[in-house]
């Protein structure tokens, strides 16, 4: 079971591995923030030796009596600065020697801005990250900074995802091209956005993706961290 953690401006659900690896996790969250479908994947990732800290988005609010419609918009630049807050605990107090990052929809187009501008991450996943096109002005250029990404990614894309189109996906995997640095780029085909959601697994093309896409995820942030 984790815990909520609220210091120094860094607020958030911490689940510890046991035995302690020396590893870490930096989760940034669907737009739901901190639920239990988020706790869950937290607890998930400590059950592999990944210490995991789920950024909360909106600290003080009344989840489980606010709905969906009613969340105040979470914007790039100060999450970047709040993240980077949550880095810099989990590598100093939680004395972490690796740290990995992980961000899904929301949180996964939020975790390329970090890990553009983050040079001390181990690795960075993306999954179905929600970039609108024409961007919205309280986000960033994550297609731009994709380009400026220097530790190994790992990207996840439904062919099917209704809020980023194939065109902006296509731009985000050129300029992921132009770095030097590892990256794997998966494409699922008949899957839509969000499709580990347990929510949207009554779709076939969303189960099938997930059966691939989770254990290959988990597979890839282990290897980055724990080797």
């Amino acid at each position: 079971m984790g815990e909520y953690i609220s210091r120094d401006g860094v607020h958030g659900y911490l689940c510890r591995s046991e035995p302690d690896t020396g590893a870490g996790l930096l989760i940034i969250p669907h737009v739901t923030g901190i639920n239990d479908e988020a706790k869950h994947e937290g607890e998930l990732f400590a059950a592999e030796g990944l210490t995991s800290l789920i950024w909360d988005p909106y600290p003080g609010l009344d989840m489980p009596n606010t709905p969906r419609e009613a969340l105040p918009i979470v914007e790039d630049r100060p999450t970047a600065a709040s993240t980077r807050l949550c880095l810099d605990y989990m590598l100093k107090d939680l004395e972490r020697s690796k740290v990995a990052l992980i961000g899904f929809c929301m949180g996964g187009r939020m975790a390329l801005n970090l890990a553009a501008q983050e040079k001390r991450l181990a690795s960075c996943v993306s999954a179905y990250p929600t970039i609108h096109m024409p961007r919205a002005s309280h986000e960033l250029d994550a297609v731009s900074l994709a380009g400026q990404i220097s530790c190994p990614l790992q990207i996840l894309y439904g062919g099917k995802d209704h809020i980023t189109s194939n065109e902006t996906f296509a731009a985000i995997r050129a300029n992921l091209d132009k770095t030097p640095y590892p990256k794997i780029q998966q494409v699922y085909p008949a899957a839509g956005h969000g499709f580990m959601n347990p929510g949207r697994q009554d779709e076939e093309g969303n189960r099938e993706a997930t059966k691939l896409a989770w254990p290959q995820m988990m597979a890839f942030l282990k290897a980055s961290v724990l080797t």
